[in-house]
């Protein structure tokens, strides 16, 4: 009798477990879905960003710091966790974004590289200046 109970107990927590992922596969889905140009989002590591492209699986984000562009980073549309705003009902434009938006991804790699070229200079350049101050 004892074990009939156990077997019960244990298909109920299965059905009840399986209902609650089934759940949340379809909340991802739909968020994933529902991902447009504008929307500021947070991603699964933490980082904050505005979509400027959705390409098939995968949205470019554009990452600004008080309102200067840091640069643009490809992710599969798994990796956002969160739509924080959903400012994608209003026209967007390179200004209201803050963000270069090229057309292409080829012209946003070569922009996401430019912009690491540039930080590269930048931080040899402070070097220089702290090595000629001694």
């Amino acid at each position: 009798m004892g074990s009939i109970a156990y077997v019960v107990i244990l298909a109920v927590m299965f059905i009840w477990i399986m209902k609650s992922n089934k759940k949340n596969q379809q909340q991802a889905q739909q968020l994933q879905d529902s991902l447009r140009p504008g929307m500021y989002v947070m991603l699964r590591d933490g980082l904050f960003g505005t979509i400027v492209d959705v390409d098939g699986e995968n949205v470019v984000i554009n990452f600004s710091v008080d309102g200067a562009d840091e640069g643009c980073l490809t992710v599969g549309k798994i990796g956002v966790y969160n739509v924080i705003e959903d400012n994608a009902s209003a026209p967007q434009t390179a200004e209201a974004t803050g963000a270069a938006a090229p057309g292409s991804i080829e012209e946003k790699i070569r922009h996401a590289e430019q912009f690491a070229a540039d930080e590269d200079e930048e931080a040899s350049a402070d070097s220089e200046s702290e090595g000629k101050e001694d």
